[in-house]
Protein backbone atom coordinates (compact mmCIF):
# COMPACT_ATOMS: atom_id res chain seq x y z
CA UNK A 1 0.00 0.00 0.00
CA UNK A 2 1.94 3.51 -1.49
CA UNK A 3 1.60 6.04 1.42
CA UNK A 4 4.13 10.03 1.52
CA UNK A 5 6.08 10.59 4.57
CA UNK A 6 8.84 12.46 5.53
CA UNK A 7 12.30 12.15 6.36
CA UNK A 8 12.64 12.56 9.75
CA UNK A 9 16.74 12.27 11.04
CA UNK A 10 15.82 13.26 14.36
CA UNK A 11 13.82 9.82 14.83
CA UNK A 12 15.12 6.79 15.65
CA UNK A 13 12.77 4.54 13.86
CA UNK A 14 10.00 4.73 11.26
CA UNK A 15 6.57 6.52 12.66
CA UNK A 16 3.05 5.39 11.71
CA UNK A 17 -0.70 6.39 12.52
CA UNK A 18 -1.94 3.66 14.33
CA UNK A 19 -4.81 3.55 11.25
CA UNK A 20 -2.27 3.22 8.95
CA UNK A 21 -0.84 -0.32 11.13
CA UNK A 22 -4.04 -1.51 11.48
CA UNK A 23 -4.99 -1.25 7.82
CA UNK A 24 -2.18 -2.76 6.67
CA UNK A 25 -2.61 -5.63 8.99
CA UNK A 26 -0.06 -5.17 11.30
CA UNK A 27 0.07 -7.34 15.00
CA UNK A 28 1.44 -5.44 17.99
CA UNK A 29 4.72 -7.05 19.39
CA UNK A 30 4.55 -4.65 22.36
CA UNK A 31 4.30 -1.14 24.13
CA UNK A 32 7.14 1.29 23.84
CA UNK A 33 8.25 4.61 25.15
CA UNK A 34 8.58 7.24 22.62
CA UNK A 35 10.26 10.81 23.14
CA UNK A 36 8.91 13.32 20.97
CA UNK A 37 10.34 16.57 20.65
CA UNK A 38 7.44 18.22 22.81
CA UNK A 39 6.65 15.23 25.45
CA UNK A 40 7.37 11.53 26.32
CA UNK A 41 4.33 9.38 24.95
CA UNK A 42 3.50 5.60 24.92
CA UNK A 43 3.53 4.00 22.00
CA UNK A 44 2.61 0.75 20.09
CA UNK A 45 5.56 -1.63 18.46
CA UNK A 46 5.16 -3.43 15.31
CA UNK A 47 7.22 -6.11 12.74
CA UNK A 48 6.51 -4.82 9.19
CA UNK A 49 7.87 -5.04 6.06
CA UNK A 50 9.19 -1.89 4.40
CA UNK A 51 10.11 -0.77 0.64
CA UNK A 52 10.44 2.56 -0.51
CA UNK A 53 9.47 2.20 -4.61
CA UNK A 54 12.62 -0.48 -5.81
CA UNK A 55 14.43 -0.24 -2.97
CA UNK A 56 13.11 -3.65 -0.95
CA UNK A 57 13.90 -4.42 2.28
CA UNK A 58 14.30 -8.27 2.83
CA UNK A 59 14.47 -7.74 6.33
CA UNK A 60 11.30 -7.07 9.31
CA UNK A 61 11.60 -3.26 10.45
CA UNK A 62 9.98 -2.71 13.74
CA UNK A 63 7.96 0.40 13.31
CA UNK A 64 6.53 2.59 15.92
CA UNK A 65 2.89 4.52 16.34
CA UNK A 66 1.86 6.98 18.97
CA UNK A 67 -0.70 5.82 21.19
CA UNK A 68 -3.09 8.26 20.07
CA UNK A 69 -6.49 9.05 18.19
CA UNK A 70 -5.15 11.78 16.25
CA UNK A 71 -5.83 11.48 12.39
CA UNK A 72 -3.02 13.85 11.30
CA UNK A 73 -0.27 12.23 13.17
CA UNK A 74 2.42 12.26 9.80
CA UNK A 75 4.64 8.99 8.80
CA UNK A 76 8.37 9.52 9.67
CA UNK A 77 10.81 8.03 8.10
CA UNK A 78 13.65 7.58 10.73
CA UNK A 79 16.92 6.80 11.36
CA UNK A 80 16.25 2.76 11.53
CA UNK A 81 15.42 3.33 7.50
CA UNK A 82 17.86 6.13 6.63
CA UNK A 83 20.82 4.89 7.73
CA UNK A 84 20.84 1.75 4.98
CA UNK A 85 21.20 4.01 2.51
CA UNK A 86 23.20 6.57 0.73
CA UNK A 87 21.17 10.07 0.20
CA UNK A 88 22.21 12.16 -2.92
CA UNK A 89 20.60 15.31 -3.43
CA UNK A 90 20.32 17.41 -6.66
CA UNK A 91 20.11 20.99 -6.33
CA UNK A 92 19.89 21.98 -9.78
CA UNK A 93 16.90 19.37 -10.17
CA UNK A 94 15.35 19.68 -6.73
CA UNK A 95 15.80 16.00 -6.67
CA UNK A 96 16.74 13.58 -4.39
CA UNK A 97 17.98 9.68 -4.86
CA UNK A 98 18.07 7.02 -2.36
CA UNK A 99 20.49 4.11 -3.19
CA UNK A 100 21.02 1.04 -0.94
CA UNK A 101 24.28 1.09 0.79
CA UNK A 102 25.20 -2.37 -1.04
CA UNK A 103 24.30 -0.56 -4.39
CA UNK A 104 26.84 1.85 -4.35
Amino acid sequence: MPVRGIIDTGANRVCIPKRLAVLAGLRSAGTINLKTASQNVQGLLFDARLNFGRLVFSETNQVVSPATERADVPILIGMSVLRQFNIWYHGGMETWSFYRRDEV
